[in-house]
């Protein structure tokens, strides 16, 4: 657990440490206040002066009312008294806001730093996992750490409390709050302690549940066409009902279980009062005379603020064994220096002949070889073509010359001096390509939104790329996932154009278009670009290009 709580820690900024610190000092502050709150209450609900017990409870309220009667007429005692206390419960209330939005904002902060990093990963690592793998630690377990940072905060400023309240009973009756503090701990002790494997295991069962409903959701829409054609999409909605009614009746457990240890501890005490009380039923005023009426309110100011203090700290405690598993989940993120491209470094390598690509030998299971001692050349104001087979590797070929893909025994030649590839130079030489594939990313937004894609707007260049790509649709259009396949690329082939790169590839990315539409669009586009690299398996597109090179046996061969 202590480990847990490290890795936590030393997950934050610097800034997040120090504003970490300044909330568990403010938490300290409003313990020592709630702790003045009871004295002032024993002080001004109770006259003391005439009693027989004299305890350093009794001088310390003495001191106080008469402190009170000092500076303020006694007729305002109890508006004061009223004012403390909300004053205080105004600023727990502004501390826990405050908690709650430093909490979401590392789970925020995390999500954005592991999107980051997550998307830059080379594609072989990111086509081993599951798009519910990303979802799930992205959105899911990065939300269940924050809620950590905030129970753990949340525990803290209780331990406080509690450490406060016990020490200045401690003072007035050592036995009594021996006996009351040995109860509580132990007895939440005892509690924790025999339902923590099932935190544990809830916590675990959270994410498999949660991949469930992710995994079939994704299926829903992206089958959409299929299970409403043969009316099937009852089977995933049964999965989706059944997980989801499985996550509510396990959460709602879970909770119900954290506060069982509070109704337990209530009812005790209850009995207990009814049974004193039923016991000096015949002897009232004897029983009065005993009672030190300040060090009884004060013990039950005490107990009213320590039974829901020692509740949140089991319940806090009970939430990291319950979310811990999120932590082991994100713990080799956690560990490791994650790095990414600079999102504003837009330069690009320049190249004045050609662009040779050496693929010394190219798996993804290390086992069955796409690629074996073979070659790529692309010469700068050419029309290269890239034909294979179905699964031959073409566009394994792609991603590896855009250096989507990398690997220390893959080369890139650019005219003829070998490219160092550092992080920056690799995203220097990427910036050369635009890429244009056969289904294109199409935003849920207006079609200028998808050609731009956040780029400043030039009138000029998106006159261009409309009237090359053939748009006519762009303000009739709002809802770009309403467009055919033939317009969708047609919109990423005018969003190529804007991206103004020196290389343009179309993996496949006319096929939706009409013949005709295509032979004029490419000739066109040969206008704009230096460099055009089309993969296709369309004869009249082939008949276009200046080089074809096929992929065959593990090589790369040219043919043309």
């Amino acid at each position: 657990m202590f480990e847990n709580f490290k890795i936590l820690f030393l997950n934050l900024t610097k800034k997040n440490k120090i504003l970490f610190f300044i909330l568990q000092l403010s938490y300290l502050f409003i313990s020592l206040l709630e702790l003045f709150n009871g004295l002032l209450l024993s002080s001004i609900v109770v006259n003391t002066e005439n009693t027989s017990n004299t305890t350093l409870l009794n001088n310390i309220t003495n001191k106080i009312k008469d402190s009170f009667d000092i500076f303020f007429n006694g007729d305002f005692s109890l508006a004061i008294l009223i004012f403390i206390f909300l004053f205080t419960a105004i600023l727990n209330t502004f501390l826990n806001y405050i908690n709650l939005f430093f909490s979401n904002l590392i789970g925020h902060n995390l999500s954005k730093k592991m999107l980051r990093s997550y998307f830059d990963q080379d594609l072989t690592k990111i086509r081993d996992k599951e798009l519910n793998y990303f979802n799930k630690q992205i959105n899911f377990e990065t939300q269940r750490v924050s809620g950590i940072y905030n129970s753990f905060l949340n525990m803290n400023a209780k331990i406080i409390l509690s450490l406060i309240l016990l020490g200045f009973i401690f003072v007035q009756d050592f036995y009594l709050s021996l006996i009351f503090m040995f109860f509580l701990i132990i007895f939440y002790s005892l509690f924790y302690l025999s339902l923590k494997n099932f935190y544990h295991k809830a916590g675990k069962k959270y994410s498999e549940i949660f991949n469930i409903k992710t995994g079939v959701t994704f299926d829903l829409f992206q089958g959409i066409r299929e299970l409403k054609i043969y009316d099937k999409e009852n089977f995933l909605f049964k999965n989706f009902n059944k997980a989801s009614i499985k996550f509510v009746q396990l959460k709602s457990l879970v909770k119900s279980s954290q506060i069982l240890p509070r109704q337990i501890i209530e009812t005790t005490i209850l009995i207990s009062v009814i049974f004193y009380f039923l016991n000096i039923e015949n002897n009232v005023e004897g029983q009065l005379d005993n009672i030190n009426l300040p060090l009884l309110l004060f013990f039950g100011f005490a107990g009213l603020k320590m039974l829901p203090a020692f509740q949140i700290i089991y319940s806090s405690v009970s939430n990291f064994s319950e979310n811990v598993h999120a932590i082991n989940s994100l713990r080799k993120f956690f560990s490791e220096n994650n790095s990414f491209y600079s999102s504003s470094n837009n330069e690009q390598l320049s190249f004045n002949n050609q662009i040779i690509l050496k693929i010394d030998d190219f798996s993804y299971d290390s086992k069955n070889f796409l690629f074996d001692k073979t070659e790529l050349l692309i010469e700068k104001k050419t029309i290269t073509c890239l034909i294979s087979k179905s699964g031959a590797g073409k566009s394994t070929a792609l991603d590896i010359l855009t250096s989507l893909i990398t690997s220390p025994k893959i080369k890139y030649l650019i005219d003829d001096i070998e490219l160092n590839k550092t992080e920056e130079n690799l995203k220097k030489y990427k910036n050369l390509f635009t890429y244009c594939p056969q289904n294109p990313l199409i935003l849920n937004d207006d079609v200028m939104t998808n050609i731009t894609l956040g780029e400043k707007f030039d009138k000029i260049l998106y006159s261009k790329a409309l009237k090359i790509a053939k748009i006519d649709f762009d303000k009739i259009v709002s809802n770009s996932n309403s467009l055919s396949g033939g317009q969708k690329q047609r919109v990423s082939i005018a969003r190529s154009i804007y991206q103004k790169k020196e290389i343009l590839i179309l993996d496949e990315a006319t096929n939706a278009i009409s013949n005709e539409m295509q032979e004029e669009i490419i000739e066109k586009l040969r206008e704009v670009f230096n460099t055009i690299i089309i993969s296709s398996h369309d004869k009249n597109i082939q008949n276009k290009c200046d080089r074809i090179f096929k992929i065959e046996n593990k090589k790369i061969i040219k043919i043309k």
